[in-house]
């Protein structure tokens, strides 16, 4: 089955109603020449580091691409994101690639379940930051935030950069545990997509923080009150730049927008900057002058040739009819 010895009592008891010790299970299992996978690797070694004293002082982010399905699914990431204090684990999502929507997801995760913490720790991956100059000013410096840095600078979060891996020890370990765990649990549920694999993840979760977390020395949680979701949802999504045209228009993705006030169109002075916010849902919402606004797509008018607004303007011209001299006229001569 591949699972170790503590795994195995586990599930025994949760699958099978079999109740034994781990010292049982391993005598029980290295009788009958089954050893467990842990004891086959060579002991890592890295300097530890203190944990926080409180929850939501430290929250660790990375994701994992892995076989998570084993060869019933092609590989996909586990974004996760897990608290320096107690080792719990805040939230997770599963997405075919690390990207930006799975870490906004996480992220929405924490704050709603717990709240907003005093940091996050990341890597230094391109979602997070872009490469600068140690002399690089203040001011480039905060031009310079991606995405995911400005939202997190608008909840008041933090971003610590991790230059190692072996400094991320606590989500490193996450992903060994993980690795070890969730493949082996995912294929006894026989879970085959990743669509049931994220339906799976709160249960697995669950058993996983009251298996493995620990008890913060500082009882007193630092995650500060969350907004609601609708700021939320405001905050941790995409966005795009744009600058208004003439005809208070702009674009995105091909298509041509303006910005509805009530039901009114919004006048907007030409190259006006307008900031595109791409909420989880799929809704646009253009945010100019600190407010926000529906986005409506504006379509041109078919064109219309002279000669079609003439007939338009003044409707379909009368047949010709000839007059009492013409009639003689035209009888005379013919």
């Amino acid at each position: 089955m591949g699972a170790n010895y503590s795994h195995t009592t586990e599930l025994l008891a949760e699958n099978d109603n079999i109740h034994l010790g781990i010292s049982s299970v391993r005598r029980i299992l290295k009788k009958a020449g089954i050893t467990s996978p842990k004891e086959h690797r060579p002991p890592k070694i890295h300097s530890s580091r203190h944990r926080m004293p409180r929850e939501g002082m430290i929250v660790q982010m990375d994701a994992s691409l892995h076989q998570w399905l084993e060869d019933r699914y092609p590989s996909f990431s586990l974004v996760s994101a897990i608290d320096d204090a107690t080792g719990k684990v805040l939230g997770a999502t599963l997405r075919k690639r690390e990207d930006l929507e799975g870490y906004f997801e996480v992220l929405k995760q924490v704050t709603t379940n717990y709240g907003i913490p005093d940091a996050v720790y990341t890597d230094r991956h391109t979602i997070f930051t872009k490469y600068l100059s140690i002399d690089d000013e203040p001011e480039e410096i905060e031009n310079s935030l991606t995405q995911f840095g400005k939202a997190i600078s608008e909840l008041g979060i933090n971003h610590i950069f991790a230059l190692t891996p072996q400094a991320k020890g606590r989500i490193e370990r996450l992903w060994q545990t993980f690795q070890d765990r969730l493949v082996i649990e995912l294929r006894l549920a026989g879970i085959n997509t990743m669509e049931e694999a994220i339906d799976f993840l709160p249960g697995f979760i669950k058993k996983y923080n009251e298996r493995f977390s620990v008890v913060p020395l500082d009882p007193n949680p630092a995650y500060r009150p969350c907004p609601d979701t609708r700021v939320l949802d405001l905050t941790l999504c995409k966005r795009a730049e744009r600058k208004a045209l003439n005809g208070s228009t702009f674009s995105y993705l091909g298509k041509t927008y303006q910005l509805i006030d009530e039901s009114n169109i919004l006048p907007l002075r030409h190259n006006t900057k307008i900031t595109i916010h791409i909420l989880p849902d799929g809704e646009l919402l253009g945010k100019y002058n600190g407010k926000y606004y529906k986005m409506e797509e504006f379509h041109k008018p078919e064109p219309v040739s002279k000669q079609a607004e003439r007939i338009e303007a003044k409707g379909p011209r009368e047949p010709y009819k000839p007059g009492p001299d013409q009639e003689v006229y035209y009888k005379i001569k013919f």
